[in-house]
């Protein structure tokens, strides 16, 4: 009698396990990740640093191969600099404005973000950097940006397309700028972020020692599905 009881309970916990999906919890970190030409450096990077607006610092160590990943808390504003053996370097996005953009806002959760080829700069090239927005860049003519140059000319060259995209398989690509509460090309709720432009104090100096990535991260990494289910209702 105790056994079949046993049995009966079982029974029942095994149907109330399967009456309901388990929860999934929402990504609430994106990543951005990027590896440094090191050969450009007076020395080979140690780490890089992002530091939110309330002083909260996230590092990443930067391998012997130059690659580096920071997991970024959504929700923040985030100034990023490169740890070199005597001092630092601020992380720098020449933006098609021809801003130095040092800042970076997470949104969303489940992003990642590519920079690809990171270069040291000792100031600014005279005229700024040529950056590539679609078709178009700074020069007023199409160019091709490979590995932070321009191809066939070798001067210095930025792709500020924002590329970034989404870890969840059905989204990827969703990362449009957030307008209106709104993500530009998703229609995702986002977080709108102040115009950077009005706050000098994220821009980088011109004249100072600066790395600079091949690919711009976007103003807003915004706009991914970040995987929250409730699963199902256990009395359907």
């Amino acid at each position: 009698m105790k056994f079949s009881v046993a049995l009966s309970c079982l029974a029942i916990g095994m149907v109330a396990a399967c009456s309901s999906a388990p929860n999934v919890t929402p990504k609430t970190t994106s990543s951005l990740s990027g590896a440094f030409v090191v050969s450009s450096f007076p020395a080979a990077p140690v780490a890089v640093d992002a530091v939110d607006e309330g002083g909260k610092k996230v590092r990443s160590a930067v391998d012997v191969g130059g690659h580096f990943a920071l997991s970024l808390d959504k929700g923040h504003t985030y100034r990023l600099s490169v740890v070199l053996p005597f001092g630092t370097e601020p992380l720098v996005f020449p933006r098609a404005s021809r801003r130095l953009d040092t800042t970076v806002h997470i949104s969303t959760g489940a992003a990642s973000v590519a920079l690809g080829a990171i270069r040291h700069f000792e100031a600014a090239p005279n005229g700024g950097f040529t950056v590539r927005t679609g078709l178009a860049s700074t020069l007023g003519t199409a160019l091709v940006c490979e590995g932070g140059l321009v191809k066939g000319a070798g001067a210095p060259c930025v792709d500020d397309d924002g590329k970034a995209t989404c870890d969840e398989a059905e989204d990827k690509g969703a990362d449009g700028e957030c307008e209106n509460g709104k993500d530009a090309k998703t229609g995702a709720s986002c977080t709108d972020t102040p115009d950077p432009g009005d706050d000098a104090s994220r821009d980088a100096d011109p004249m100072q020692p600066m790395a600079v990535p091949e690919h711009d991260a976007p103003d807003d990494v915004a706009g991914c599905n970040e995987g929250g289910s409730d699963g199902e209702d256990p009395a359907d």
